[in-house]
């Protein structure tokens, strides 16, 4: 992805277009949105996600798929074998 392109915003929803592309501290990389979204990628499923993080020098992407994937696969796991 570059700067220019059209994406769907993973915060909002809505189309926009990248207006600038910057690197976290921690290595990730960060969109910021037309919309004025700043959003991660989600490696697994190749996707703008919401940037979760709570600093503007890290990016830490939130992907709702993998969080509904890891519930899901935690609720297979018998009550007596999940971590709490």
């Amino acid at each position: 992805m570059n700067i220019g392109d059209s994406v769907t915003c993973g915060t909002c929803g809505k189309p926009a277009t990248i207006d600038d592309l910057d690197q976290g501290q921690n290595g990730q990389l960060g969109f910021r949105l037309s919309c004025n979204h700043r959003n991660g990628f989600c490696d697994r499923h190749q996707v703008l996600v919401m940037d979760a993080s709570d600093t503007h020098s890290e990016i830490h992407p939130m992907c709702d798929k993998c969080i509904a994937e890891e519930m899901e696969n935690e609720a297979s796991i018998p009550p007596e074998y999940r971590m709490t």
